[in-house]
């Protein structure tokens, strides 16, 4: 909700050319994804404490655009599968 707020008050300061053309379209991660704001567990119970130390580059692509990391997926244990539960 920060970031859209932020998007918002840039887009009422600067204009909305100053945001991307993605503004605050909320876009779900992948769960195998390296995300600093949500933990990076690709599906694995012993990682489901960690946060990447950097986004992944579809993730930074994403921000610098406009959009907005919607949480993350489900993914099968290390993504192994094509089912998840």
């Amino acid at each position: 909700l920060k970031d859209a707020q932020a998007l918002d008050e840039k887009a009422r300061t600067e204009g909305v050319a100053s945001i991307g053309p993605l503004y605050c379209l909320p876009v779900p991660q992948k769960g195998t994804m390296a995300t600093k704001e949500y933990p990076s567990s690709a599906g694995v119970g012993l990682l489901h404490s960690y946060y990447a130390t950097d986004d992944a580059d579809a993730v930074k692509l994403l921000k610098k655009n406009g959009g907005l990391g919607f949480g993350k997926t489900m993914v099968p244990e290390f993504a192994a599968s094509w089912v998840s539960c």
